[in-house]
C-alpha cells in the first residue's frame, strides 16, 4: 500500500521493482503461493521478466501432483478461494509466463529450463528437448546445469535416444555426486533396455547411501529453486533503505 504511493509512479521507480524482485522471491523460497502479490507486481511491471517466469514457476508448482492432490481434498467452495485450476490449465498459464518471460529477456536459461520441463510434462518432447538445450548453451551455475540435464535426459529418453539421455544423466551425477536422482534415472533407463547389470550397478550407490545424502539432491527443492537468493535480494532492499535515512 505505501509503494502503491511512489510518486510520480511506483512504475517508473527501481526501488518499488527491487522490493517486489525481493518479496516475490522470499515467497517462493518458502513456498508461500501468494498469486495476488505477484498479479499486482505484475500490473506496475507488466513486461518485467523476473516477475513473469516467477508467475511461471507458481503456475507450474500449482500444476504440482502435491498441490493438485491438496485441491482434490478440499471442500469445492474453499478450493475455490485458492484459484488453482486442474493440471493441464495450470501448466498451460506456466508455459505461457515463461515464453513472455523469455521475450522480454531471450538470453534467461532458468526460464528455458523451466518451460522445457513443462513442454516436457505436456508430452512435447522434441520441442522440451530444443529448448533444455537453449537453456544449457548459457547455464553457468550448478544447480542450473543439473536440472537441466536431469530434465534433457527424461526427454531424449522419451523420444527413445538412450545414449544422450544416458549421457545427460551422467552429466547430471557429475555435477552433484552424492545425488541420488541420477542414479536412479540411469538405473530405470538400464532397465528399460535390459541391461540388469548395468542397471544395479548405477543403482548401488542409492542403496548405500544414507538418509542425510538427501541433503545433497537438488531434486528434491526445485520448486523452491526460484527464490533461492531470496535475502541477498532482501538484503540489496533494506541497505537502500539504510542509504535513503542517512
Amino acid at each position: 500500500m505505501l509503494l502503491d504511493n511512489v510518486t510520480p509512479r511506483p512504475a517508473a521507480d527501481e526501488f518499488v521493482r527491487a522490493w517486489y524482485h525481493a518479496t516475490i522471491a522470499w515467497l517462493q523460497n518458502g513456498e508461500h503461493l501468494d498469486q495476488v502479490h505477484m498479479l499486482h507486481a505484475r500490473e506496475l511491471f507488466p513486461r518485467d521478466a523476473e516477475i513473469l517466469f516467477q508467475l511461471g514457476c507458481l503456475h507450474e508448482t500449482y500444476a504440482a501432483a502435491h498441490i493438485q492432490e491438496a485441491m482434490r481434498g478440499l471442500d469445492s467452495a474453499i478450493r475455490m478461494r485458492f484459484d488453482v485450476k486442474g493440471e493441464r490449465a495450470e501448466l498451460g498459464t506456466a508455459e505461457s509466463f515463461l515464453r513472455e518471460a523469455l521475450a522480454a529477456r531471450p538470453e534467461f536459461p532458468e526460464a528455458a529450463i523451466h518451460l522445457g520441463r513443462i513442454l516436457g510434462q505436456r508430452e512435447r518432447h522434441a520441442e522440451a528437448a530444443a529448448i533444455l538445450r537453449t537453456g544449457l548453451e548459457s547455464a553457468a551455475e550448478p544447480l542450473l546445469v543439473y536440472y537441466s540435464q536431469m530434465f534433457l535426459g527424461r526427454e531424449e529418453e522419451a523420444l527413445g535416444h538412450f545414449d544422450p539421455a544416458r549421457e545427460a544423466y551422467e552429466r547430471a551425477a557429475a555435477r552433484y555426486p552424492d545425488a541420488q536422482s541420477p542414479r536412479i534415472a540411469l538405473s530405470q533407463l538400464a532397465h528399460r533396455q535390459g541391461d540388469r547389470a548395468s542397471a544395479l550397478r548405477a543403482i548401488e550407490p542409492v542403496f548405500q547411501a544414507s538418509s542425510s545424502d538427501l541433503d545433497d539432491d537438488p531434486w528434491w527443492t526445485y520448486t523452491l529453486t526460484s527464490g533461492r537468493d531470496a535475502f541477498t535480494r532482501l538484503q540489496h532492499v533494506y541497505e537502500a533503505v539504510m542509504r535513503e535515512s542517512r
